[in-house]
């Protein structure tokens, strides 16, 4: 009986053993099967997300020869100065992108370098490895921030050139070069995206925002807003025809015979009642101005005009200018202006103006405008329009 007990308690202790093995192996077995497929889960994604980023890199591809063809339509209505200047720019644009992938390799060489490094110190954290470990950091950003420089060198004369397209070009043509523009923009911003996707998949977030450089193989997107037309900081010179009229017409009488007239009487101006008044009825002149824009929105300037009435009179002004500017295709400005000088012609008199204009730009170097005011000088009150075209330099 004894015997009997024996061995069934032998029997029991022995099936317990083995449960508690089984239960051990599986304990270590799931969390093996769990990180197996977890990692296999990983590499599905990281295989799906290369997949973006190689159709997105094609995507850009397809786009920047877009942007080309635009380009080479509109380099063809250049004149031929102006499209010497653009392939300067483009020949200097080649040679900077060559320079820029040999830089580029050298980047993803070095961040290699650095991540080797990275995860031999959290193996075995020793001061050499550490040292090794700050040495090729700074190594990778050293060559990190040359191809930066070499990028934002290569998007400064893209911009440029681009420049020098959009302020040439008819405004078809600039449409079209802005449909390509903008297509280039979105394809960079979705490879942008696909890579930092990938980066967090591989290396964890960590990786995405400790260097931005080495988010590499990514050029920098050009800058493609429209030039502003009308700017901040801008010098002017206008030229223009004018136009006066004076608000005190010329009297007349009629003499008989007995004072010098006809048989029906002459008609002449009583030159003793209006010798005072230059403009009389009307005069017609020219004139030049430059103008300096503070901001947008507000510029002083100066003007000189001549005009041919009942004498030639010459008009000098300073004026305040206050515009309203409406960026479009073309650049559309409503304008006040307010200014006072003098006026000379056998003698000198202050004046002082005040009416609005509107100003065109057809492109954001030259544009047309026209503008009416009145002139107050005391004596005989003008009313001035003005006619002609402008040339603005400078500015941001």
């Amino acid at each position: 009986m004894k015997s009997i007990i024996r061995g069934n308690t032998r029997g029991l202790f022995c099936l317990a053993m083995s449960m508690v093995v089984t239960f051990d192996a599986s304990l270590m077995i799931l969390p093996a099967k769990a990180h197996a497929e977890d990692q296999q889960s990983g590499d599905t994604e990281i295989a799906t997300l290369e997949g973006v980023v190689v159709d997105a890199q094609k995507k850009v591809d397809k786009e920047e020869d877009k942007v080309r063809s635009a380009e080479q339509s509109a380099a063809s209505e250049l004149p031929p100065e102006t499209k010497a200047k653009w392939d300067s720019d483009e020949a200097e644009i080649d040679g900077l992108v060559v320079e820029a992938k040999k830089e580029e390799a050298v980047v993803t060489t070095s961040g290699n370098r650095y991540k080797k490094a990275e995860l031999a110190l959290q193996k075995s954290n020793t001061a050499e490895n550490k040292s090794k470990l700050d040495e090729d950091k700074r190594e990778h950003e050293r060559a990190a921030g040359v191809y930066e420089q070499t990028e934002n060198r290569i998007a400064i004369k893209r911009a440029h050139a681009e420049k020098i397209l959009r302020d040439a070009v008819s405004i078809t043509t600039g449409k079209t070069l802005d449909n390509a523009y903008a297509g280039l923009d979105r394809a960079r911003a979705r490879l942008a995206e696909a890579k930092k996707r990938l980066i967090v998949a591989k290396e964890g977030p960590g990786i995405a925002t400790r260097n931005p450089a080495e988010d590499v193989n990514l050029r920098p997107a050009v800058d493609t807003e429209p030039s502003l037309f009308f700017r901040k900081g801008e010098v002017q010179i206008q030229a223009f025809g004018a136009y006066a009229t004076g608000d005190r017409p010329a009297k007349t009488i009629i003499l008989p015979r007995a004072m010098g007239g006809g048989d029906d009487g002459d008609s002449r101006e009583i030159k003793e009642e209006v010798g005072d008044k230059a403009i009389m009825n009307h005069a017609f002149g020219a004139g030049v101005a430059a103008n300096y824009f503070l901001t947008r929105y507000f510029g002083i300037g100066a003007e000189g005009i001549w005009l041919d009435g009942n004498r030639d009179t010459w008009v000098a002004m300073g004026n305040f200018i206050a515009r309203y500017p409406i960026e479009g295709r073309i650049g559309v400005a409503p304008y006040l202006i307010v200014g006072g000088g003098g006026q000379f012609d056998y003698n000198e008199r202050m004046v002082a103006a005040m009416g609005g204009g509107v100003e065109t730009r057809f492109t954001p170097n030259f544009g047309a405008f026209a503008d009416a005011r009145w002139l107050f000088n005391g004596k005989e009150n003008i009313g001035l329009v003005r006619f002609g075209f402008s040339l603005s330099f400078g500015g941001q």
